[in-house]
């Protein structure tokens, strides 16, 4: 025969356990040990297994969210881009709407001289125009006085001197013309 001189690790194994099992649930007349601990074991192993789903469910909440952070930050980061380019657009035009209010001003500084230039050269035309017209009242007065001193004096009219040398004045001229 061959004996094994292997001592068991356990302390219930095989058909000596459920001996022992036995004889001790029935000397103290309920579950023995073992199986306390076996139940005890399972019981916390299920409570395990459910904060082990626990801890899925948060870690997928936590990946949702990372997910959805990820997604605001990048939209963030469109937004800013979005807004750094509007910035620059209106940073160009307030640059363009300044050269062009540049512009006009000169323009218009231009026009103002050319229209103060424009005054001077009418003040001056008036001026000439007025001194031309004296002196074509003066001169139709001097014909006037000529053509009335050698004429004889007829009979007084209703009309007024002045309306009496402005005739004669014009028959003179449409005879000339």
């Amino acid at each position: 025969f061959f004996f094994s001189s292997r001592r068991r690790h356990t302390r219930c194994s095989g058909v000596s356990w459920a001996r022992r099992c036995v004889q001790e649930t029935d000397q103290m007349g309920g579950l023995c040990p073992s199986m306390k601990s076996l139940i005890s074991l399972q019981e916390d192993v299920d409570t395990l297994k459910m904060g082990l789903d626990e801890v899925k469910l948060i870690i997928n909440a936590i990946q949702q969210g990372r997910k959805t952070v990820e997604e605001a930050v990048q939209k963030l980061e469109e937004g800013k881009q979005m807004l750094d380019n509007s910035i620059d657009d209106l940073m160009r035009g307030k640059q363009q709407l300044e050269s062009n209010i540049h512009n006009v001003t000169s323009q218009l500084e231009e026009t103002v001289q050319e229209i103060d230039q424009f005054k001077g050269k009418v003040k001056q035309s008036v001026g000439d125009i007025t001194s031309r017209i004296d002196e074509f009242q003066r001169k139709v007065q001097e014909v006037l006085d000529d053509i009335f001193e050698d004429e004889p004096k007829k009979k007084p009219s209703n009309k007024s001197t002045f309306d009496q040398k402005f005739d004669k004045a014009l028959d003179l001229s449409l005879i000339h013309i």
